[in-house]
């Protein structure tokens, strides 16, 4: 399946570099064995950027089903209509024994020991898969801001120090 999805980037970087295909498939190869690109070294470049734009820095996690059996943790900052993705982690169904809960809970540390070091606020944005206790109050630990969303009844359950980080609640889903 990856190389499925390495030959439009390939067929892309060909044409953008006048080079055959096979060559730019290399190329491309190449990039993603080497030792030098560290995700997580990314994934703070990345915060870095967008922190420094207007506005409050949103960060929706959530999960995905991939190519089966695999399933993709990802955050991604949510930027006007954009969401732009910072962080994923992919899973074997077959790593994930009884819950998912320690994996979710480790992504978020990252992600707010980022935030931590850089400074920076945030406020993150989760679906009702996350509403647990060992998730929020990771959050509060965290001193992050949050809002868990259900798209069945259309409500937010909202952090007390977000209602302070956007001024008024995040409307409906």
């Amino acid at each position: 399946m990856a190389q499925a999805a390495s030959i439009p980037i390939a067929a892309f970087l060909s044409q953008a570099t006048r080079s055959q295909m096979d060559s730019a498939l290399t190329r491309f190869y190449r990039l993603l064995h080497n030792p030098k690109l560290d995700d997580l070294s990314i994934t703070r470049q990345i915060l870095v950027f967008l922190s420094q734009l207007p506005g409050p820095l949103l960060i929706a996690i959530d999960w995905t089903e991939w190519h089966p059996p695999l399933k993709m943790l990802f955050a991604s900052v949510i930027r006007g209509s954009r969401a732009i993705p910072v962080q994923s982690a992919v899973f074997s169904k077959t790593q994930i024994h009884r819950s998912q809960n320690t994996w979710e809970n480790n992504f978020l540390c990252i992600l707010c020991w980022f935030l931590n070091e850089m400074k920076v606020k945030a406020c993150f944005l989760s679906d009702r898969g996350f509403r647990r206790v060992s998730y929020l109050k990771l959050l509060q630990e965290q001193k992050e801001h949050w809002y868990l969303g259900e798209r069945a009844t259309g409500t937010w359950v909202v952090s007390h120090q977000s209602r302070r980080f956007f001024g008024s609640p995040i409307g409906p889903l």
